[in-house]
């Protein structure tokens, strides 16, 4: 959804489909590596690392924008939290076929359902805030929350002053949701609630200039029309990315082993 009164929101669709190509990709030298043993996947991952967390945030600010725009964030929400529960448990289900290593326990979707839902109950409260003092507060808190969910070492980084988390956050994964886990936590695609929601709470604030048509005119121009294609297309792309991306290693590791 990226619609005002004033029109399609065209770069947002052209955004959003430029972080969900550079999040397939990601995960595709991801797969290859950790799953087929390519060493050009494992080379390509590290050196593409250090932009993921960036087109992540582009992702979820603009989902967050997109909350201003919604016919229904409720309907929005629960579809997307529906998806999310079945996409844990097809993901946690591949190990008894023999696919270990791609179980989904909280990813991108999980906390954008939490999210969308989170506005819908409280959104009242959240216009009670000026929306350029809740855009700052919230990436003072992305920043600040940035580094809880490093295990055995989380901290909150308050700029100047880094304090350190309690080690009893990090012996269990129950708490994996808001960013806390043991050390041998794993989830193949894993976007906790802190820092991230901060993030999204920014796209809503963002939202509320959309939503009153104040964005420069420059977003409702279409400048690259194959990326604002797939951006309208990004739910049915993440979900359906990671199973053709499998199939396709595995051709190849397949033909290669037979060469």
């Amino acid at each position: 959804m990226a619609k005002s009164k004033g029109g399609r929101i065209h770069l947002l669709d052209e955004l959003r489909g430029f972080a969900i190509i550079c999040m397939v990709f990601f995960h595709a030298f991801f797969t290859a590596w950790s799953m087929f043993g390519f060493e050009f996947g494992k080379t390509l991952f590290y050196f593409f690392q250090p932009a993921q967390p960036y087109f992540a945030a582009l992702f979820i600010l603009i989902s967050g924008i997109s909350c201003n725009l919604s016919h229904s964030n409720i309907k929005r929400g629960l579809i997307l939290a529906g998806i999310s529960v079945a996409l844990t448990a097809v993901t946690y289900s591949g190990r008894f076929i023999g696919i270990n290593g791609i179980t989904i326990w909280f990813g991108i979707l999980h906390l954008l359902a939490f999210s969308i839902l989170f506005v819908a109950i409280a959104w009242r409260a959240l216009k009670k805030i000026v929306p350029i003092v809740g855009f700052i507060i919230n990436l003072l808190l992305f920043f600040v929350t940035y580094f809880v969910s490093r295990y055995n070492g989380g901290f909150i980084n308050l700029f100047f002053i880094k304090i350190d988390l309690p080690d009893i956050l990090y012996t269990t994964d129950w708490l994996c949701p808001l960013g806390f886990y043991s050390e041998t936590f794993f989830s193949s695609d894993y976007f906790p609630i802190l820092p991230w929601f901060f993030m999204f709470i920014c796209g809503y604030y963002l939202g509320t200039y959309a939503k009153k048509n104040k964005f420069p005119q420059f977003f409702y121009n279409q400048h690259i029309r194959p990326l604002s294609v797939v951006g309208k297309y990004t739910l049915w792309i993440y979900i359906f990315h990671q199973p053709v991306i499998y199939g396709l290693f595995y051709a190849l590791s397949f033909i290669m082993s037979h060469i």
